[in-house]
């Protein structure tokens, strides 16, 4: 089965919007998915049915579908990120996937700073087993992504993380600017069966940069052949499988968008040929 890909949007759709330059720009350049990634760090936003019913629409009039939702991830400075706050925000995101054919909530865990390794689990898990009622209900799957800060706590906080939820509903997304920055190395490959999602892109591992694959230090010699041997790129009857693979590459403000779409697409494409 030939892999698709996806690509992180920030889009400005509105209910009450006509068009989108960016789904157009995303699915002239070959992407057949796209990410929503918008307002991850804001006042809760609840998204409604009446914008699900334009985006719907827009992507049918494009040609791409949503594949997966960025979660909803930190309050502004100064306001306290709570456990109800995620859960409101993220369930609604959820209910957003579902109603626009989405799988897969791609989400930041944990959400506070801890001093060991066993409070940073306890609340990811308590935030999970909060969300899990609304993902059986939807058959949408939460993706944790690897962050790079400290309070991620390394390869270990996955290790138990994973091992406490089934695959069917709590898998793993895999980063790969901020396994670089972080030296995680080895998190892909040791937790290849539960990868079903991606955000691949290149920095200089030092920032989180969101280059184009290919432009910076990240070992895409290995890292596109770990993701091929994964669940995520196997049709193994799963409701997740296979793909797509995502990229999470900052659109910059200075360049045309169909130029950077199209650059993000034929460099993860040339990379895919080349490896594996």
């Amino acid at each position: 089965m030939p892999v698709e890909f996806s690509i992180s949007l920030k889009t400005n759709v509105t209910a009450e919007s006509v068009e989108s330059p960016q789904l157009a720009a995303a699915a002239a350049a070959g992407f057949k998915y796209f990410e929503w990634c918008r307002d991850l760090v804001s006042e809760p936003i609840l998204y409604d049915k009446p914008l699900a019913d334009t985006l719907q629409s827009l992507t049918q009039r494009y040609g791409i579908r949503l594949g997966s939702v960025h979660g909803f991830a930190s309050t502004p400075a100064g306001k306290a990120y709570t456990k109800e706050i995620c859960l409101t925000a993220n369930i609604n995101r959820l209910e957003f996937l579902d109603r626009m054919g989405g799988r897969v909530l791609v989400m930041h865990l944990p959400l506070t700073d801890h001093p060991d390794i066993d409070t940073a689990v306890a609340e990811a898990t308590a935030i999970l087993e909060g969300l899990w009622p609304t993902c059986e209900r939807t058959g949408v799957r939460v993706a944790v992504e690897n962050l790079f800060q400290p309070n991620q706590f390394g390869v270990e906080f996955f290790d138990r993380l994973l091992e406490h939820f089934p695959p069917d509903y709590v898998g793993f997304c895999y980063d790969s600017g901020h396994a670089l920055i972080s030296g995680w190395a080895d998190v892909l490959d040791r937790h290849g069966e539960r990868l079903i999602a991606t955000h691949l892109a290149d920095n200089d591992g030092k920032e989180d940069l969101h280059w184009v694959p290919g432009k910076g230090g990240v070992d895409w010699a290995t890292v596109i052949p770990a993701v091929k041997r994964s669940a995520l790129c196997r049709a193994d009857g799963k409701r997740n499988g296979p793909g797509p693979i995502g990229l999470e590459v900052r659109l910059p403000k200075t360049e045309p968008i169909d130029t950077i779409v199209q650059d993000s697409y034929n460099a993860i494409t040339e990379l895919w040929d080349k490896h594996g």
